[in-house]
């Protein structure tokens, strides 16, 4: 169902047709908007003159467009809108999709949004100065129970979620959440640690709290266990990285009902045990597919911990085996050769690399010929390295096929990926705000862009759409459509067939000829 909408900017009237959808999946309506032009008080077309017209300036249309439609799809616009009321919801998505676009920091937009047709668009007065923006930002920083609506409005009863944590640095002396950690020594700044939440069946993160930064994994586990119960999700389904592996860290998740999907570390003796069980397995036909450009095999037993029996795969990835067998014989053959080089001294073999340090422990140095060192290979020590080459093993209480339960684990890297650039944009745009309430704000900020940015990648990614262009391809493509402005009427340029490809396989309808 349409229906009209009439805003004012800039002392003017322009009409809007809104259309309200239903999502089946999040059981919640979302509007997308269509620009249709310049209208009086009471939403009726004005008609422009055909002479004597000029023009007098020309915004890119194209990126923000695209974005904002995509923004309207996956319900980000509404989720924010009803819960920070429709003015902040539209700055705030106006920032996403200018930081989504653009790679500046959020202080040096304002002359981008000015060569933008971003603010038109969203109908928004809004000048984004410094000014500006640092009030908003404490404003919006101040507002704890409206991101908690936020995370609540986004969150789903009985997920898989991915969690990680990442950190990041900072010299204010307002926020009470920076300490001295594990990157002091690097950086001379305290740091604040973050903890990610992000849902498995769409790959859009929907949580994220800030911890101290000195905590340690395993109480962020701790924490965000009590945080995700908080915000009323039930039945959760956990899968982090190998580095949240811990008996503490799966007894709390246990107690807490929640079930949990993680690698086990190579050097533990679950996995020492699991691999070794399943050596020949694997190679059982009945239990092999295909997983991307490989043939990915799967042996399934059971290990005891935190007092109960838990479900145990062990994968052994064809391609990845092959190619880091090759490797390790590589590295083997050449620290044979460096060590013969070296004089034999009794005891002590000096002038290692550190990667050659790493194969010490698969070799017994003697005296060779000439007085020459001599490495001679350790058979059960090679055999055990190689036993692990290409094979890795999962913890689960999941009951889902051995597939799927390794496409949550291959979602977390690409999800991950995307904290990780994430924490890179806070380094730069959060290091030196000096006011606690800004540095919330700008956070949130970023993250809603952050939603944005995944949901784009999701797209490309599910329609195969990465494999031919990268993020920074489609914004350069978009980036030459154009709206010029011709007397009091915004006139779109032509939309190439290039243009119209790629709103296509976005699945974004093109837009109108005037605006």
């Amino acid at each position: 169902m349409s229906y009209p909408i009439v805003q004012k900017n800039h002392g003017r009237f322009y009409l809007y047709e809104a259309e309200s959808h239903w999502d089946p999946e999040k059981k919640r309506p979302y509007q997308t908007r269509t620009y249709i032009g310049t209208c009086d008080e009471n939403g009726r077309l004005i008609a422009k003159a055909t002479r004597q017209r000029t023009v007098s300036v020309s915004k890119t249309f194209g990126p923000y467009y695209l974005m904002l439609e995509i923004a309207g799809r996956c319900g980000l616009y509404d989720r924010l809108s009803e819960v920070f009321g429709e003015e902040r919801a539209d700055i705030l998505t106006a920032l996403a999709v200018s930081r989504t676009v653009h790679a500046e920091p959020m202080c040096g937009l304002e002359d981008g949004m000015e060569e933008s047709f971003l603010p038109e668009l969203l109908g928004i007065d809004w000048e984004f100065t410094s000014s500006q923006l640092t009030r908003f930002m404490q404003d919006l920083g101040r507002s704890e129970e409206a991101i908690y609506g936020f995370f609540r409005a986004s969150a789903e009863p009985g997920e898989t979620v991915i969690f990680d944590i990442t950190s990041f640095s900072t010299s204010s002396e307002e926020l009470d959440l920076a300490e001295y950690g594990r990157k002091y020594r690097t950086t001379k700044l305290p740091q604040v640690n973050m903890g990610m939440a992000a849902s498995v069946k769409t790959g859009l993160p929907f949580f994220y709290k800030l911890y101290p930064g000195g905590v340690s994994d395993m109480a962020a586990v701790r924490n965000l266990v009590a945080d995700l119960k908080d915000l009323g999700s039930d039945g959760i389904h956990i899968v982090a990285d190998r580095g949240f592996f811990s008996e503490s860290n799966l007894s709390r998740i246990l107690e807490a009902k929640f079930g949990f999907s993680l690698p086990v570390p190579s050097g533990n003796n679950i996995f020492k045990y699991s691999v070794s069980e399943a050596v020949r397995p694997p190679e059982d036909p009945l239990n092999a597919d295909i997983m991307g450009d490989s043939a990915v095999r799967c042996f399934e037993t059971a290990a005891e911990i935190c007092g109960a029996k838990i479900r145990t795969l062990v994968f052994q990835d064809d391609g990845r085996r092959h190619s880091e067998i090759k490797t390790l014989y590589s590295k083997i053959a050449a620290f044979e050769l460096s060590v013969s080089q070296k004089k034999w001294n009794p005891g002590k073999i000096c002038d290692l690399t550190d990667p050659e340090k790493e194969l010490l422990s698969m070799f017994d140095i003697a005296e060779g010929k000439d007085g020459k060192a001599s490495a001679v290979r350790k058979r059960n020590a090679v055999s055990a390295r190689e036993n692990r080459c290409g094979r890795f093993v999962i913890l689960t209480t999941s009951e889902e096929r051995w597939q799927d339960v390794l496409f949550m684990q291959r979602r977390r890297n690409d999800i991950e990926q995307n904290f990780a650039d994430f924490k890179t944009e806070l380094e730069g745009g959060v290091k030196y705000l000096s006011g606690g309430d800004s540095v919330q704000g700008m956070i949130f900020a970023e993250f809603v862009s952050l939603i944005l940015r995944t949901e784009l990648l999701r797209i490309m990614r599910e329609t195969e759409l990465l494999k031919k262009m990268r993020v920074p391809d489609v914004f350069r493509i978009m980036r030459k459509l154009k709206i010029t402005r011709i007397g009091e009427e915004w006139r779109l340029n032509e939309v190439t067939k290039k243009q119209k490809d790629l709103f296509g396989a976005l699945g974004v309808k093109p837009p109108q000829d005037s605006y």
